[in-house]
């Protein structure tokens, strides 16, 4: 389910027929475009769109929320359902602490949208510790599962520091996120049959 769409503002791009700026020679005084001042630019273009739980349709049902919680033990769905229920406060009270606890379970389970959901706990300063950092470990699990959102959000923050080895990273988890299908971040073709 796609909670989230990534933009990736870059000039030449959209419905226009003007060709790329990158693919077009150098103006007087200019320097050429090259990949790397491409990369550049999609980097310094991307803009973070957080997970968000209210993208999820659950009752606000006491007795929906009990079962979910009960059947996390052995249900990752369940896990992520009771935690959106949790941090939402659909069926009682609101309780993130809780819902750190079945994101985590679900993310545990091989469920990317609970990482997704636990990073945007942390992202949005929920948790009260060093959220930049904890959000990041979780969005780059939820790439790891195979979910591009969580590698363009990975690839976001990384983005923001100027060093040449997050730059670096920040690319990485970009071409992940285009082999995954999330082709408007791709910064060169790729085959789409990984």
């Amino acid at each position: 389910m796609r909670f989230a769409m990534f933009l990736v503002t870059m000039m030449g791009c959209g419905a226009s027929t003007t060709p790329a700026p990158w693919t077009q020679g150098p103006l007087v005084g200019e320097q050429p475009v090259t990949a790397s001042t491409k990369r550049s630019s999609t980097l310094e273009a991307l803009t973070f769109v957080e997970p968000n739980p209210v993208d999820y349709d659950y009752d606000d049902d006491p007795s929906q929320r009990a079962v979910a919680e009960t059947e996390c033990a052995r249900n990752a769905e369940a896990c992520l359902q009771a935690g959106v229920m949790a941090e939402r406060g659909l069926g009682g009270s609101s309780d993130v602490v809780a819902a750190k606890g079945f994101y985590e379970r679900a993310c545990a389970m091989d469920v990317s949208e609970g990482c997704s959901l636990l990073g945007g706990l942390y992202w949005r300063d929920l948790l009260g510790v060093d959220q930049v950092s904890l959000a990041l470990t979780w969005f780059k699990q939820g790439c790891a599962l195979e979910n591009e959102e969580d590698c363009v959000r990975a690839a976001y923050i990384l983005a923001q520091d100027v060093t040449a080895e997050s730059q670096r990273d920040a690319e990485q988890y970009l071409q992940q996120a285009c082999v995954l299908g999330y082709t408007e971040v791709c910064l060169e073709p790729v085959d789409q049959d990984h």
